[in-house]
């Protein structure tokens, strides 16, 4: 990545939340976060353990005389073993409700340390410090996190909401080109989600960028976290409209799933969007012209090329174990559809159904090929 890259630094913000307000915070520089988790006292920092490698000359003057948690961020963190190892080192540390958490890391660390301080003493204080796109675009606001059971990603879970997230796009420099992408898979996602006209923005910055990762990514960061800050705000317990975020998840977890989370999460979810898209058209539920032009934005920037073998019998085994399922028959599915917006519909996970995943997974064209 080009490190001489300067991002503009979009406007901060505020999230509306039945249990607190909280401010989504933009600065230019890493230094510029260390600075504003300094004024946080009596701090516990949970750290990915990446990051603190990365960034430690940066990070290390807040760390330093405050308890320190390195996290190896792999999906076996996100299990109830994962979350004991945390809660015993609060104890360990003699946290209390006076304390306050600080999570610097991806969406894995987002999710263990949301989990952790709902239910250590009932609750206590905790900052966000984001630092992948997929966090900072997406998983970053409305309060929610997923735990894993087993192989089924993201059984567990409870809404808490942060006290305060501190995003610098400085951090995506070191990420991995599939890592940019994964990030991607939500950008879509939520821009699918502000209409297609919204979609059209975001097809034609990438057009006319040379890399994936460009100044316009922060643009990106904040045009998806608006999208999502309105449907949150207006279901923020996900009893109806927020449902529709989960655009792409049903098949995309299922894809994580059945290649053991050697896809990534944001690549899955843009493989889920492909699919559902492709069932969509097929229902005479999405035009033609809109199925296409969606699949070459994915197509043409996103490829990523999956060596584990997928079949439509372990996908649907998967779909009927995601949290989104209506029933073992039937599933909770958003569409985008002719409307321009994307419409929940329950889903019978019928024959025709996996004849038609089949039908897709044969395809030459198809996102993901084993």
């Amino acid at each position: 990545m080009n490190e001489k890259m300067i991002f503009p630094t979009p406007s901060s913000f505020k999230i509306k939340s039945a249990q607190r307000e909280y401010p989504v915070e933009f600065s230019a520089t890493v230094e510029d976060i260390a600075q504003k988790v300094s004024q946080i006292k009596n701090r516990l920092i949970i750290i990915d353990k990446n990051v603190r490698k990365l960034y430690g000359q940066s990070l290390e003057p807040i760390m330093n005389g405050f308890p320190v948690l390195e996290i190896e961020a792999t999906e076996d963190a996100k299990t109830f073993g994962g979350i004991e190892k945390v809660l015993n080192w609060l104890s360990e540390n003699k946290c209390t409700k006076a304390n306050h958490l600080v999570a610097i890391g991806g969406g894995i660390i987002q999710d263990i340390t949301t989990f952790s301080t709902c239910i250590f003493f009932r609750g206590i204080p905790w900052t966000l410090v984001p630092t992948t796109l997929l966090s900072m675009s997406d998983s970053s606001i409305g309060a929610k996190c997923g735990i894993n059971l087993k192989t089924f990603k993201n059984q567990l879970g409870v809404f808490n909401s942060p006290y305060a997230i501190l995003i610098t796009p400085e951090f995506l420099k070191t990420l991995s080109i599939d890592d940019i992408k994964s990030g991607y898979g939500e950008i879509l996602k939520l821009h699918l989600t502000g209409g297609f006209e919204k979609f059209v923005e975001l097809e034609k910055d990438l057009e006319q960028q040379e890399d994936l990762l460009s100044p316009a990514t922060a643009k990106h960061i904040y045009d998806s976290l608006m999208v999502k800050k309105k449907v949150i705000e207006e279901d923020e317990y996900e009893s109806d409209l927020r449902r529709i975020l989960n655009y792409g998840h049903t098949f995309g977890h299922a894809l994580e799933a059945e290649t053991n989370h050697f896809v990534p999460h944001g690549l899955g979810v843009m493989w889920g969007i492909d699919f559902v898209n492709f069932f969509a058209f097929e229902k005479g539920w999405l035009e033609q012209s809109k199925y296409s032009r969606i699949k070459k934005v994915i197509l043409n920037h996103f490829g990523f090329k999956n060596t584990k073998a997928v079949s439509a019998e372990g996908l649907l085994t998967a779909a009927r174990r995601d949290k989104k399922a209506a029933s073992a028959s039937e599933v909770n599915m958003v569409y985008f559809t002719e409307n321009n917006c994307l419409e929940i519909k329950k889903t019978a996970l019928d024959e025709e159904f996996k004849s038609l995943l089949e039908r897709y997974l044969l395809n030459e064209d198809v996102f993901y090929r084993s």
